[in-house]
């Protein structure tokens, strides 16, 4: 995690929900996440499921959809910068949708 510290706060220094924050408290967030690498296809979580984290996309591209009436609709793509899970986390509700990495990417 020590080297990618370097790569991860630029990131999050431009993100708008991270804007208050000082430069040792972005610091401090890039040191206490953890970076995931996702392959083609895999899924980051389900709809439905309990949420447990909260997740910045660091490269690459993720997929947001949501089963609606029996058929699976994208709702958006994500990319650098984006985040996401935020909304299950801080309000205890299941996950509305699912995330399915596009490509290679790290979160």
């Amino acid at each position: 995690m020590a080297d990618d510290i370097f790569q991860i706060i630029p990131i999050l220094t431009r993100m708008a929900v991270l804007k208050s924050l000082k430069p040792q408290q972005i610091e401090q967030v890039a040191r206490d996440g953890q970076v995931m690498s996702l392959s083609t296809d895999q899924m980051l979580f389900a709809q439905e499921t309990e949420a447990d984290a909260f997740y910045i996309v660091l490269s690459g591209k993720l997929r947001i959809t949501r089963e609606i009436n029996g058929q699976t609709r994208v709702l958006a793509t994500l990319v650098p910068g984006d985040y996401l899970g935020e909304e299950a986390l801080l309000y205890g509700t299941p996950r509305t949708a699912s995330v399915t990495e596009v490509g290679a990417a790290q979160v």
